[in-house]
């Protein structure tokens, strides 16, 4: 490496350096400036509570309804196993499997 290569390398360095400083330096001030948003007042929880027990209410508390829906995943993918196993593909591969079994 040439002597002006190397100055050319550390100046670029000095100066992303020098970039990455100064963003640091502005968002360290302006967090400073900016307080925290939090004014001190309490959260009400009233209306969510409210709206958390009709939805209690109203929700299905069947212990079968995550079965339904497991059933129909299955039933799905049972469904879609027949329809690519019906592929030409998928028939010749499992024809020459069970030539080659035998």
């Amino acid at each position: 490496m040439s002597s002006a290569e190397i100055i050319v390398r550390v100046s670029a360095l000095c100066l992303l350096c020098g970039y990455l400083f100064m963003r640091y330096v502005r968002r360290d001030r302006t967090e400073k400036e900016n307080p925290v948003k939090w004014n001190g007042e309490v959260f009400d929880a009233k209306p969510l509570c409210a709206q958390m027990e009709q939805f209690r209410k109203n929700r299905p508390i069947s212990p079968l309804a995550g079965a339904k829906e497991t059933s129909r995943r299955r039933n799905v993918l049972k469904l879609m196993e027949k329809t690519v196993s019906q592929f030409l593909y998928f028939r010749h591969l499992r024809e020459n499997t069970s030539e080659s079994d035998t």
